[in-house]
């Protein structure tokens, strides 16, 4: 009986050692589970990062050309608005033309043209959509500004 009960005792060792071993295992690989997910979530979390700042360099890139583009436009058209003042100041001094009546008209259209250049209207717009209150802050502080000016 003792032998028996000393078996039975050892056998049922063994048998609570490999249970033991086994929760061990269990929980092993369940750290392990556990840890390759935490870097699972470190790379998603790695990879949005670089995404935004993928996409933030994608629009400070996109608001540098339309910035170039503005500043070309703005170029083009004080350049062209400049010209056409001085050919209609140099139109005005002849004589022939201030005795033409059909000329003199066309002349203050183009004046009038140059005070509501609908092109320059567009620049602002779009100016302030990227330069959000750069204008009115610079009108605000030098009043005596011009539109070719400014």
């Amino acid at each position: 009986m003792v032998i028996i009960f000393f078996r039975k005792q050892v056998i049922l060792h063994k048998q609570n050692k490999l249970i033991a071993e086994k929760n061990e295992q269990i929980i092993s690989l369940k750290l392990e589970k556990e840890i390759n997910e935490v870097q699972l979530l470190e790379k998603i979390v790695a990879e949005n990062q670089a995404i935004s700042l993928l996409e933030q360099q994608k629009l400070k890139n996109e608001v540098e050309i339309r910035n170039r583009k503005l500043s070309s436009k703005a170029l083009y058209l004080s350049g062209r608005n400049n010209m056409i003042e001085e050919l209609l100041i140099d139109l005005s001094k002849i004589a022939q033309v201030s005795k033409d009546i059909s000329l003199i008209k066309h002349i203050s259209s183009l004046q009038n043209h140059l005070n509501t250049d609908e092109e320059w209207n567009s620049f602002i717009t779009h100016f302030e959509e990227v330069n959000f209150g750069f204008l009115s802050t610079l009108k605000s502080l030098h009043p005596t500004l011009t539109a070719n000016d400014v």
